[in-house]
């Protein structure tokens, strides 16, 4: 093969979650292989100075962030005067102008489904809409990182019936397994193609797409009963405690969760609930729901922690909960299941692909339900005639939690990643 010139939009790039990750893991590997490939990075700062690589890999500084005029100016002027074979967009924002040859990745399609309170602005909408088809329509392949995402990306973004539901300010949810309590009924039949046009042009945008399951990052893992004993004691945890990790927009369903303890609480007084992420102003309820059902201290709200802090109080809970209406993927509860933590989960969008059989599903609009699939995991008392099958139920969700993490692999996502461009370029 003769030398090559691939770009990667590294703008995210970090070693803590989500798209920083992605870009990370799938990079240092694809960097190791021997190949005639000139790669470059695009960054911004403060990674740009921090973060070093092979001599076979460049440095771009561009400090344009995401959804930014620079992003649509400044960046693009850079990319082109790269002049590089191929572009990885490793999000969907890209700028709008660029005429070069890309693959973009496009995690997730959550704004269709609940743009949030800072999506409510018409230019808002329509940026979202137009750079969003602009990668779908003029990619030369996108990368989805599940099934679910795959087919949520052909409904919504087929080239010839193009419209979503959000430009229009319907709320309603194309796919009706996903979140049921949306006003399924909305005018998505103002766009009318026959059977056999709709057909074609989603068959056209199917072969472009090609789902690559990501993975969790292989720091989860089980830790030492002493670390468990010292994380508690830092946050001032009782024994036993559930968790969310995540950040609070409406998608993650925390009005819901904090609903569901309350019952629980009647059967266990001494739990506690974790939550992480920075307290979102645009989400109030979130502190009003916990605030009117008087939860008090048994609901600890603590805040943005780093990554060390994170993992061990992930690998030190008695359950992880993951309530969410929507997600793209949904990688906490694999990385809880890598640490031995067994799993109640939403039935929602990719969560069931993602979790398989080695979690309990509920449904995230019925609180009851969920307050029902957590205590069947959690520890009975020992008086309790339930307390053996609640233990098996534990012991069984914990084994199939480690061989599901199995099927997990950044190699793979990451030699999936260089065919794709490998096979664009020939």
């Amino acid at each position: 093969m003769k030398k090559v010139k691939i770009g990667i939009d590294a703008r995210m790039y970090s070693e803590s979650f989500g798209i920083g990750r992605y870009i990370l893991e799938i990079t240092k590997r694809m960097f190791l292989k021997k190949n005639n490939i000139e790669w470059v990075m695009f960054m911004n700062e403060p990674a740009f100075s921090k973060y070093k690589f092979p001599k076979n890999v460049r440095k771009v500084l561009v400090n344009a962030d995401h959804y930014s005029f620079a992003e649509q100016t400044s960046f693009a002027h850079i990319l082109h005067k790269e002049k590089c074979d191929l572009v990885h967009f490793c999000n969907f924002n890209l700028p709008l102008f660029f005429r070069g040859k890309f693959v973009v990745t496009i995690h997730d399609t959550t704004i269709n489904f609940f743009p949030g309170k800072k999506m409510n602005s018409w230019w808002r909408k329509m940026a979202y809409n137009l750079v969003m088809r602009n990668a779908v329509q003029n990619s030369a392949k996108i990368i989805t990182v599940s099934e679910n995402t795959k087919k949520d990306v052909i409904r919504l973004f087929s080239p010839k019936s193009f419209l979503s539901p959000l430009t229009r300010g319907a709320r309603g949810v194309v796919n009706s397994e996903i979140v049921k309590s949306r006003d399924a009924s909305s005018d998505l039949s103002s766009v009318v193609l026959t059977k056999e046009e709709a057909s074609a042009k989603d068959e056209i945008l199917e072969k472009k797409i090609e789902p690559i399951l990501i993975a969790p990052s292989a720091e989860f893992h089980p830790i030492s009963d002493l670390e468990k004993v010292q994380i508690k004691k830092k946050y001032n945890l009782p024994p036993e405690y559930i968790i969310y990790t995540g950040n609070w927009r409406e998608h993650k369903n925390l009005v819901g969760l904090l609903k569901s303890f309350a019952i629980l609480k009647k059967s266990f007084p001494q739990l506690n609930l974790v939550i992480t992420g920075k307290e979102d102003p645009h989400y109030p309820e979130v502190l009003k729901t916990s605030r009117d059902l008087r939860l008090g201290d048994s609901v600890k709200f603590v805040g943005c922690v780093d990554f060390n802090d994170l993992k061990k109080l992930t690998a030190a809970a008695s359950v992880y909960v993951f309530p969410s209406f929507y997600e793209g993927f949904g990688m906490p509860p694999l990385e809880a299941m890598a640490c031995q933590v067994p799993c109640a989960v939403s039935n929602t969008s990719a969560i069931p692909e993602v979790c398989g059989d080695a979690a309990l599903y509920f449904d995230p609009k019925d609180e009851k339900d969920m307050a029902e699939k957590i205590a069947k995991i959690l520890r009975e008392p020992k008086s309790s005639s339930s307390a053996k099958a609640t233990d098996d139920t534990r012991e069984i969700l914990i084994k199939k939690g480690l061989e599901r993490v199995k099927m997990f692999d950044w190699d793979k996502v990451a030699e999936k990643t260089l065919e794709i461009y490998l096979d664009i370029l020939k």
